[in-house]
This record gives structure tokens, C-alpha cells and sequence, in this order.
């Protein structure tokens, strides 16, 4: 994910979370536009974080990435409030990319994340 972001001179990589708790965190602190959370996260899982990130002021746009397309996933990414579902797959690279066309966020700069 971090190399599709990296051509795309919209987006600055302000954090990358190791679990659900961090991205809560990650979200609160940095104030992103735009989170990327895998769903298979320990701790919170990435629907269950989603749920509670939709719930901030000034919520991001949130798409949640996971393996599994199974229709289960889907009303999951859907009840949790995610704005897209994401399947990791053989079109990943074109699923993210015209995710991210259809957003039109604002103009953003590349910054590589920090290392802890």
C-alpha cells in the first residue's frame, strides 16, 4: 500500500499503526483524510476500529483492505461504516488506485513514515 500511495503526490504517509488500538490513536493525533486499516488487526479489528474512527469529529474517509471478499466481509465493512472495501487480490494495485481517483482529496507531498 505504501508503494501505490508513494506515486501519487496527493498523500503524505503521516503513520503506520501495528494494531487497532495505534490506529485509533494514529487517527486522533495525525488527523488524517484518508486511513487505509487492514481488517485482520490484533486487538481491534479493522471493522471495529473503523466504527469508532467514523465516530470522531471530522471523520476521515476510511477504506478497509482485506483478503477475504466473502459477502460476510462486505456487510461487515458496510455496518462498520468504512467508505469502501478494499480486496487484497490479483487487481489490488487497480481496486486502491481508483479508490483513491474517486476521492479527489486534496493536493499532499510524500513523507516516508517515521521509525519508532
Amino acid at each position: 500500500m505504501k508503494q501505490i500511495l508513494a506515486q501519487d503526490s496527493r498523500f503524505t504517509l503521516v503513520g503506520v499503526a501495528k494494531d487497532g488500538c495505534h490506529a485509533l490513536h494514529h487517527t486522533l493525533a495525525f488527523k488524517p483524510d484518508l486511513v487505509l486499516i487492514e481488517q485482520n488487526l490484533s486487538g481491534l479489528d479493522g471493522a471495529q476500529a473503523t466504527q469508532y474512527i467514523k465516530h470522531f469529529p471530522k471523520s476521515p474517509v476510511v477504506f478497509l483492505v482485506t483478503a477475504d471478499d466473502s459477502t460476510l466481509v462486505q456487510a461487515v465493512s458496510k455496518s462498520a461504516g468504512a467508505d469502501a472495501l478494499v480486496v487484497k487480490s490479483a487487481s489490488f494495485r487497480f481496486q486502491l488506485k481508483s479508490r483513491l481517483q474517486e476521492l479527489q482529496l486534496s493536493e499532499r507531498s510524500w513523507r516516508p513514515r517515521q521509525q519508532t
